[in-house]
């Protein structure tokens, strides 16, 4: 390249060409109007001047690091500021070495952990590191990067490396994306099918498996089940299906191992599958047939499936209430109907009369067994609701 020293400049206010050049402070300044044209110089290549008669020469300028630090600063630092400037400087050193030592454990490359320590720079810079674990925040770098990348690196990964709990760190990966304002894309599980089927040992079919565990989570994510659900519980009911398809028995214990998620999540997966059009196919068809439809989100299904249960609990409810309410007015009419007939009929004084205060008791008591059949319809109507409360908490958790 050119010396920048021997272009010859012109000043852009009096248009003069005498121009004053300082090599040692980097700063160009015409001497006939004072105007400064140019002032802290950054040059690629190292100059000398002469600082003494006996020969000693200094360079020109400073060295500024990659980091952004004075390695060789013109005069000391000294006090807190200095100290601060070093205490800087040995978190980023820290930080780059462990974003390597992570990056090669990972068996991510050069590239990843570049980017990964421009990131930590940037938490360095929103003071985002204090308080928290440096081992913490570099896995979430690179994890950033990973997401950014699309590659197969689930948090687990980082959390097996790192040693920490994932919540932990996904609670220190969520709060630096938030704090860099960076919008990372949504997780596709097909990026974990292939990992996922090599643990299985599948040998030759390993490929055919996958295929088909590919086309079953495009299916789920056609009919809304992929959303708002986390990729490993999708990979692990496509895999166990497209498995089974295939003549492989694999349980759900073999794959929860694999995917590492409880046994609820795998069923409900599977079960939220069962509701879909797909789910109707033979497996013949499935693999060659296309479906257009699209099945509803199992959310609106779940609830929809709630709300059928309480209107036919609220149906029996009332039918119970209304047979209830019929039953006490046919008691109680024949109970009136014999009590007229006791007290308009001609009966003996003596005779009669006991055997009519005999039926007038048995009246009574039929009235009286008469209202608890009718509390007894109240007594099923509060049963049933509170079955159906009982069934709509089941179906939530």
């Amino acid at each position: 390249p050119l010396d920048r020293w021997a272009m010859p400049l012109i000043c852009t206010s009096c248009q003069s060409e005498e121009i004053d050049t300082d090599q040692s402070r980097g700063c160009a300044v015409c001497t006939k109007c004072g105007y400064v044209l140019e002032s802290n110089i950054i040059m690629s290549e190292v100059s000398f001047f002469d600082s003494d008669k006996a020969g000693g020469g200094n360079v020109v300028g400073q060295f500024v690091s990659a980091e952004g630090s004075n390695r060789f600063p013109m005069w000391p630092q000294s006090g807190r500021q200095g100290f601060g400037r070093d205490s800087k400087s040995h978190t980023l050193q820290t930080g780059r070495r462990e974003i390597n030592r992570l990056a090669g454990q990972l068996s991510l490359s050069t590239s990843f952990a570049e980017s990964a320590v421009r990131l930590f720079k940037l938490a360095v810079e929103h003071r985002f590191t204090q308080g928290r674990r440096t081992e913490h925040v570099v896995a979430a770098c690179l994890y950033i990067v990973c997401r950014q990348q699309r590659t197969e690196h689930l948090l687990m990964d980082f959390s097996d490396v790192v040693e920490a709990d994932v919540f932990t760190l996904a609670s220190v990966y969520l709060k630096l994306s938030r704090k860099l304002n960076i919008l990372l894309p949504l997780v596709d599980p097909a990026l974990y099918i292939k990992r996922f089927a090599h643990r299985l040992k599948l040998g030759a079919e390993e490929q055919t498996v996958s295929e088909t565990a590919l086309r079953i989570v495009s299916r789920m994510k056609r009919d809304w089940i992929q959303v708002g659900r986390r990729p490993t519980g999708i990979c692990g009911a496509a895999l166990l299906m497209a498995a089974r398809f295939h003549g492989f028995s694999r349980s759900q214990a073999d794959m929860i191992n694999i995917v590492r998620i409880c046994n609820n999540t795998l069923r409900k997966r599977l079960l939220e599958f069962v509701d879909t059009p797909s789910s109707k196919l033979t497996p013949e068809d499935f693999l060659t047939i296309d479906l257009e439809d699209e099945a509803d989100p199992p959310c609106f299904t779940e609830s929809r499936r709630l709300r059928q249960l309480e209107e036919s609990e609220k149906r029996l409810v009332a039918d119970s209430a209304l047979e209830a309410s019929e039953l006490y007015n046919k008691e109680f009419r024949a109970l009136d109907l014999e009590e007229d007939e006791l007290q308009n009929g001609d009966a003996p004084a003596n005779a009669d009369t006991e055997a009519g205060e005999m039926r007038t008791d048995g009246s009574t008591a039929r009235r009286a067994n008469a209202m608890p059949a009718l509390s007894a319809g109240a007594v099923g109507a509060e049963a049933a609701t509170a079955a159906t409360a009982v069934a709509a908490t089941a179906a939530t958790a």
